[in-house]
């Protein structure tokens, strides 16, 4: 059973006249191990609480905002220092059993404070012998409706029957890291593993963002992904690849490194070895001086091989920069010896075959290129 619980609300006082307070102004020394645990107790606080409002706002449609979810629990925490109360937060099981019993606003949560508030007052006598298997099982019940096999099951059915997309797989891995944890160690350690992961994975992406070889799908007039369309063609002496992420100096040897080998290995499987290479520049939104000194020396090494550079829909900033350090050249007169902008990919076949190098070969079909006025590619 629960056993003796005190009657009444705590008194109201000042939160230094609180006895732990008085422990710390006495013995000042365990003020750094004070602050570690409130750190932590916060933390915990806020990440179970957005946790269960997330859930919540996913399942009812509702708009969350993270900012007025930690300015609220400031408030509350700052209001029941006054009482003597431990530090707010959401709770996974009140949430849900709310949910279960059809509560659909704020008000649900006044009720709920107002009914504890009177049973601490005046029914504390009869909660002495209520068993906790009882709380338990309701504890147990109510967390049920915040478990979600349906989404993971849905990423996985996407994922096998899509294996390239990516995405989905990593959101898979995510769900499994997070519902592991917290089954095995508790709701803190499951959304720190979780989140932990998520960062690790996005910092994957800024260092080694994905390089793929693109070629051309006539019935879409687009550009796309020889792996993912194998109908897409390619062309004699012309490597089209395009740099999907920030270019910066986290994920320029990776781009350099990349796009060599894609080189190599675009030769070693039997096509002509590419003396323009087309990079298109669509999916960079950003470019640093790190970046542009590797386009620097990447484009000295082309030059001494005869290798053409032809870069296809950068935005206007990246354009604007690489401009300014590697195209705007003493002499620049030729392919070799700058770098040409195109619109769109067609564009830098028509300026390849313009500039008549002799070794560029014309496309594998007879009709003609149509310009594209739209994104060359996905």
């Amino acid at each position: 059973t629960i056993g003796h619980i005190p009657a009444g609300l705590p008194p109201f006082q000042m939160p230094w006249d609180i006895p732990a307070f008085q422990g710390l102004i006495d013995k000042p020394h365990r003020l750094n191990d004070f602050l570690l645990g409130g750190v932590l107790v916060a933390l915990t606080s806020f990440l179970t609480t957005y946790a269960t409002t997330k859930k919540m706002a996913l399942k009812h449609g509702y708009d969350l905002d993270a900012s007025q979810e930690m300015i609220a629990l400031g408030f509350a925490g700052v209001g029941g220092s006054f009482f003597g109360a431990f530090p707010p937060s959401g709770s996974l099981s009140r949430t849900g059993l709310a949910a279960d019993c059809g509560v659909k606003t704020q008000l649900g949560g006044v009720f709920a404070a107002g009914v504890v508030g009177l049973g601490l007052c005046f029914l504390t006598p009869a909660l002495v012998y209520l068993p906790k298997a009882a709380l338990a099982a309701i504890i147990m019940k109510s967390t049920l409706s915040l478990i979600d096999f349906e989404m993971p099951w849905d990423l996985y059915m996407k994922y096998w029957k899509a294996k390239r997309m990516g995405g989905l797989k990593r959101d898979l891995l995510v769900w499994i890291i997070a519902f592991t944890f917290t089954l095995g160690l508790g709701v803190l350690y499951g959304i720190a593993c979780a989140v932990v992961l998520s960062i690790g994975l996005i910092l994957k992406d800024a260092v080694a963002p994905k390089m793929v070889v693109l070629g051309r799908v006539d019935h879409l007039n687009q550009w796309r992904n020889i792996e993912d369309w194998p109908e897409a063609k390619t062309y004699e002496g012309l490597l089209v690849v395009e740099f999907r992420g920030p270019l910066s100096f986290a994920s320029a040897d990776h781009f350099q490194e990349t796009v060599q080998l894609i080189r190599h290995q675009w030769q070693s499987d039997g096509n002509a070895g590419s003396k323009i290479v087309v990079i298109s520049l669509v999916a960079v939104h950003y470019i640093d001086a790190t970046a542009i000194s590797m386009l620097d020396d990447l484009l000295t090494e082309w030059k001494l091989e005869g290798v053409g550079c032809i870069i296809s829909g950068a935005k206007h900033q990246v354009r604007l920069l690489i401009e300014d350090k590697l195209v705007r050249r003493k002499g620049a007169n030729s392919l070799l010896d700058q770098v040409d902008f195109m619109i769109t990919i067609d564009q830098a076949i028509h300026l390849a075959e313009e500039l008549k190098q002799d070794y560029f070969s014309p496309l594998k079909r007879d009709e003609a290129v149509p310009l594209l006025s739209h994104s060359d590619s996905l």
